[in-house]
């Protein structure tokens, strides 16, 4: 005999496990509180010291490498012969102007790539010289009075790393001096914060560069040593940042209070959940019984489970008669979604345009970035249409993108036109369905070695409906595809040797619009293959709300 397993309820089990649960843990909670406020302040503190040492680490970094770059360009040959007054005066006039060039864009490259300092100058006395590159023309008036003397304090008469107040701030000045000319870098103290995004987000909060001799001021401050550069890093933080009284007070409140709401938390969850939802039980019971006469009494003590009644009740009325309907909607939307999506599929048209970059010169980097650029949009257009129906503005984009590919693929036997009233820019059409026929026209009409043109022309048919026409130059469709092209359209069935485009194009338009469609292949009076799509007018709801 099969042994019997029992299932306990839900009422047992919130009474076991959450009950029981929140009981133990507000003991728990109450005796943690009072342990809590004894090691909160030193936990705080020790969390904000770490963060600050990362703080202090990145920045002790910065200056080493600042530092370990313009002492690299003092050593320069370069920067020898660009502040060099002897070469300015013999046939070496040319050279020393290149280097300082040169040196301006080294200084100017450092200032992008590494961010966090702020700027870079060589100064040399011998011909008066300052080759600046910072942060604008206040900063570069500072450097150029005090490099020359001209204000105090002497900036060249110090080595090292210096704490100056500037017009532009504070900032941690490192100059030296060699062969009669000055090198120096800078990093401003507030950009610094702002890179380390810093100081921005609250107020109490305030980091500031110090000297290693000032006093700490009053309040709760933490000074953590910049590497061995003499300053350091200092934190303000207001008293509540340590400040745990209300927050555990409150929480020795709710725990005490947890414990006379529990039982009367009991009964009432018991009342409005428990014995509603054993109702529900019971009717699922007697529907998976075959049961399908039995309702659930809409007497529940709330709204909302006598909501759920009113539509569970509803819901078996119904379920027979849609089930069907449910199901072959859901083939008939799968079936859709299968045909767009093979349709976008176009991995000849990538693999194609993939091989010409690939075959590309390095000479021809401009035409290559263009190709991938095309290709990217194209990618991009691809992948996001979600919707069933487009702006003509943006499928006409597309195709026009898809046409500059298919120029640079044949730069001397390709050239296309598209035209369209801007009033009909707005209205909505299927996506991909221009591309496809005017992808086809190329594949079947385009001769190496001769001149080849797509036409794609849209305006507005006398009977109010979006006229699409699609025209190339070449010799026309055949016979018997214009014969499987007419046979699809009225039978759906697939035709072999027609491509899977055209089909699954027909078939999509034909699922979107309920009537008032044709389209219509044709070769046209003066040559080539003609398409003539005719489609319902749909307004674009987002041009109505920008009117």
């Amino acid at each position: 005999m099969k042994k019997r397993t029992h299932h306990y309820s839900l009422a047992l089990r919130l009474f076991s496990s959450v009950i029981l649960g929140m009981l133990a843990l507000n003991i728990l909670t109450i005796y943690s509180t009072q342990r809590l406020g004894e090691s909160a302040e030193e936990n705080i503190l020790r969390e904000y010291r770490q963060v600050q040492v990362l703080y202090a680490n990145e920045v002790e970094r910065e200056m080493s490498e600042a530092q370990g770059r313009i002492t690299d360009v003092s050593n320069a040959y370069m920067t020898a012969m660009a502040v060099s007054g002897a070469a300015m005066q013999d046939e070496r006039q040319y050279e020393a102007l290149r280097c300082r060039t040169e040196l301006i864009i080294a200084m100017r490259s450092w200032q992008m790539w590494f961010p966090m300092t702020t700027g870079y100058y060589v100064y040399g006395r011998d011909v008066n010289v300052l080759l600046f590159q910072g942060d604008g023309m206040p900063s570069q008036q500072w450097f150029s009075s005090h490099l020359k003397g001209e204000a105090a304090p002497d900036i060249t008469q110090a080595t090292g790393w210096q704490l100056l107040d500037t017009p532009t701030g504070r900032i941690l000045l490192f100059n030296m001096d060699r062969r009669n000319s000055s090198h120096g870098t800078w990093i401003n103290v507030e950009k610094l914060w702002r890179t380390l995004e810093l100081n921005n987000t609250d107020a109490e909060h305030v980091y500031s560069i110090i000297r290693s001799d000032e006093p700490a001021p009053d309040g709760i401050c933490i000074d953590v040593p910049i590497g061995k550069t003499g300053y350091i890093l200092r934190q303000t933080l207001p008293q509540s940042a340590t400040a745990l009284p209300q927050s555990v007070s409150l929480l020795q409140f709710l725990s005490y209070s947890m414990l006379l709401v529990l039982p009367v938390s009991w009964f009432s969850l018991r009342r409005l959940v428990f014995q509603p939802l054993k109702a529900l039980t019971k009717a699922i019971y007697q529907i998976n019984e075959g049961n399908t006469d039995y309702r659930i009494p809409e007497t529940a003590t709330t709204s909302e489970f006598n909501q759920l009644n009113h539509e569970f009740n509803r819901s078996i009325e119904m379920i027979a008669q849609t089930r069907m309907q449910v199901y072959e909607s859901q083939l008939e939307n799968e079936r859709t979604r299968i045909n767009y999506l093979t349709q976008q599929m176009q991995p000849h048209f990538v693999l194609n345009t993939l091989n010409l970059v690939y075959s590309m010169e390095p000479s021809q980097y401009k035409l290559m970035q263009r190709t991938i650029q095309c290709l990217a949009r194209y990618f991009r257009y691809v992948a996001h249409v979600s919707e069933p129906l487009v702006p003509i503005e943006a499928e006409l984009e597309h195709v026009k993108n898809y046409f500059n590919l298919q120029q640079i693929r044949y730069p001397d036997n390709f050239d296309y036109d598209v035209a369209c009233p801007a009033e009909l820019m707005e209205k909505l059409i299927p996506p991909i369905v221009i591309q496809t026929f005017a992808e086809n026209a190329i594949k079947h009409s385009l001769t190496i070695g001769e001149q080849n043109r797509v036409d794609v022309h849209i305006d507005q048919a006398e009977d109010g409906r979006i006229h699409i026409l699609i025209h190339d130059s070449g010799t026309g469709y055949p016979q018997e595809v214009l014969e499987k092209i007419r046979t699809f359209q009225q039978t759906r069935v697939k035709q072999e040797g027609l491509g899977l485009g055209i089909q699954n194009t027909i078939e999509r338009i034909s699922l979107i619009y309920d009537s008032g469609t044709d389209l219509r292949f044709s070769n046209a009076a003066e040559g080539g293959a003609q398409v003539d799509i005719y489609l319902p007018e749909r307004e674009n709801p987002r041009h109505h709300e920008k009117s």
